[in-house]
């Protein structure tokens, strides 16, 4: 799964929250969350996976 899978699983995860009239707050979080995601450099999937 590539980063914009992700931000978009996200993303429609925001929208649901929004038509469901739930908190703000948690909305902009998953919207930002997506936000940071599609913005990085590399894959989430090969940051889970480095031992670091």
């Amino acid at each position: 799964m590539d980063n914009k899978s992700i931000a978009g699983i996200l993303y429609e995860t925001a929208d649901l929250l929004e038509v469901d009239g739930q908190d703000s707050f948690r909305i902009r979080s998953y919207r930002n969350a997506a936000e940071a995601i599609e913005a990085l450099p590399q894959q989430v999937t090969d940051l889970i996976e480095d031992p670091k």
